[in-house]
């Protein structure tokens, strides 16, 4: 193998064989083997294509991952992009320059196979392989193989099979010609088959000078002009990626619909305003429904108050708000209704619908006495307005009794004194109608009346209970801060009843009875009126009872007969039966 500097041959050699390489004079090459990129060029368009790679490989990092830092890269992350541009931007330059200073060659890079010899003009440094030292020459298909001996192998593509052998046939034969057995070839005839040999002759019109290698000119302006372009235009990707990262990340997020994926966006620096204003607190407000605690969704309602959940979020409350009245309504007492109206007093919202469940249960319970107590219409209407008072305060009722021992009394209790058998002070009357026999008869009274109206009502909507007693001498409705049933009673007494034996004066007793049902600050519903006038046993007398018993006697018919009458009157239904 011998190395030819094309630059350095004389301006003959170099013009036969630039003539002889474009097929325009002998010797014309037999094959050519064309290099369209050599290997230096090729080496920097693979390593600018690397680096765009690569460029294209960070850009996906974190790309539409909420996961990830990098789902919109920094700033910083810039310095990647641009050190990778002008990396591409430099090899790119220097492929277009190896490439441009290689189209200035009077000559096309390529391997020629002339008939005495494989030119290696892929660099201006020609290798020339003589057939003097070819090793092989071989056909494979379309394609032509020599091979030196000193392991140099060349191939050139046949238009077809039949081309390639006969190429090599014709290599062949050429190798006879100029092998190392056969003499020496003269110098004019080494000059038809070899263009670089010198044939002594000159073209009279061309320069003397040698050919000289083209300047590069500008071309080194290429590199930092590439540089920059590349530069700008990495910048431009790493702003167009985070661009469309932003909208990715953003599908991302709204795909997921979770308060965490909206916040990781806005923690990768998402910029979207309906995630922070309405997307995110929407996703919170699921959460929070999901968990069913209203106290979350009442802090939440107030966090976000004014602003674009607003709306949503009173709804989302309403709507629990009603699940739990359902809940409530399905305890099926007046309690739980009122105490759910109380712990959620600041939602007007619901009130009316708290009202409303709070009458149907209060309607519910009246026509259950309804049906059980067959009242009369006033009796009816006066009980509807305990149960809406007890809808709106503790729904107990009061039993209590007021008595009143007017002036006759004292009055009768003289003249029975002066009477001629009078019986001694144990025989005044007024002594067994005192506060100490008056209770006992007023708590069996009390008892009558609760045992009986409590069967009509169920304890949440009305608990009947007895009172204390009322001290006022007086026959005025009494003042009252619970609603109450008072038994208003007053004892009266006249006339004599005399007897020899035993000696007894004793008087008739009647005692007046009014029943009021009453509400604070309402007065009186509905009254009932009774009285009842007894005369003393005097056969009872006789047969040895005391003033005691025989008073006694008296004032409990009186009792007993105003509770049959009372509750045959406002509760016919829920009366003791009489046997």
């Amino acid at each position: 193998m011998q190395r030819v500097d094309f630059f350095g041959l004389d301006r003959p050699i170099q013009e036969r064989f630039v003539a002889a390489a474009r097929g325009t004079a002998p010797p014309l090459p037999l094959a050519v083997d064309s290099e369209v990129l050599p290997r230096s060029a090729a080496l920097c368009l693979s390593g600018a294509a690397l680096c765009l790679v690569a460029l294209g490989v960070f850009a996906r990092v974190g790309y539409a991952k909420l996961d990830s830092s990098l789902a919109l890269q920094p700033p910083s992350a810039l310095v990647v992009y641009l050190a990778l541009g002008v990396a591409a931007g430099v090899l790119l330059a220097i492929a277009w320059r190896i490439q441009r200073e290689r189209s200035r060659w009077p000559f096309s890079p390529a391997v020629y196979a002339f008939p005495s010899a494989v030119v290696d003009a892929r660099s201006l440094s020609m290798r020339v392989h003589s057939l003097r030292d070819l090793a092989d020459v071989s056909a494979r298909g379309a394609t032509l193989i020599i091979t030196f001996s000193d392991g140099a192998s060349f191939r050139f593509r046949a238009t077809d099979p039949a081309r390639a052998a006969d190429l090599a046939r014709n290599v062949n034969e050429l190798r006879q010609r100029f092998g190392p057995d056969v003499a020496p070839v003269s110098a004019r005839e080494l000059a038809v088959w070899d263009p670089l040999a010198d044939n002594g002759f000159a073209n009279p019109f061309s320069p003397r000078e040698r050919m000289k290698q083209p300047k590069a000119g500008m071309s080194w302006l290429a590199l930092p002009i590439a540089a920059l372009v590349l530069a700008l235009l990495s910048a431009g990707v790493w702003s167009l990626r985070n661009h469309l990262g932003e909208k990715a990340l953003y599908a991302a997020a709204r795909k997921a619909d979770t308060r965490a994926a909206y916040q990781a966006y806005l923690e990768r620096g998402g910029s979207n305003p309906d995630v922070s204003k309405l997307l995110l607190p929407r996703a919170e407000l699921r959460e929070v429904e999901a968990r069913n605690s209203i106290d979350e969704l009442e802090q939440f309602v107030k966090a976000h108050a004014g602003l674009a959940i607003d709306v949503e979020a009173q709804s989302a409350l309403l709507k629990q708000l009603l699940a739990a009245l359902d809940e409530a309504k399905r305890a099926g007492t007046l309690k739980a209704l009122k105490q759910f109206r109380t712990r959620f007093a600041g939602h007007p919202h619901i009130q009316g619908e708290i009202t409303r469940a709070i009458s149907a249960r209060t309607e519910a319970g009246l026509a259950r006495f309804a049906e059980r107590a067959h009242p009369k219409p006033d009796v009816l209407d006066a009980f509807r307005r305990l149960l809406a008072y007890s809808a709106e305060h503790e729904g107990v009722v009061q039993v209590r009794c007021k008595r009143r021992l007017p002036d006759s009394v004292a009055k009768t209790e003289e003249l029975l004194s002066k009477a001629h058998w009078f019986g001694g002070k144990a025989s005044l009357p007024g002594q067994y109608f005192d506060s100490k026999h008056a209770s006992v008869r007023e708590q069996a009274l009390e008892k009558q009346i609760i045992d009986a109206l409590a069967q009509g009502f169920d304890e949440d909507l009305i608990k009947f209970e007895a009172g204390p007693a009322i001290d006022d001498n007086t026959d005025e409705d009494p003042k009252v801060s619970v609603p109450s049933i008072v038994v208003i009673h007053r004892t009266e007494m006249s006339g004599a009843y005399l007897m020899k034996r035993p000696r007894a004066a004793l008087t008739g007793v009647g005692v007046l009875f009014r029943v009021g049902i009453m509400i604070p600050g309402q007065g009186s519903l509905h009254n009932f009126k009774y009285s009842v006038w007894n005369s003393p046993d005097i056969k009872s007398m006789m047969e040895g009872r005391g003033f005691e018993e025989i008073y006694g006697d008296m004032a409990d018919k009186a009792f007993s007969k105003l509770a049959k009458k009372y509750l045959s009157d406002v509760a016919p239904g829920l009366a003791p039966k009489t046997p």
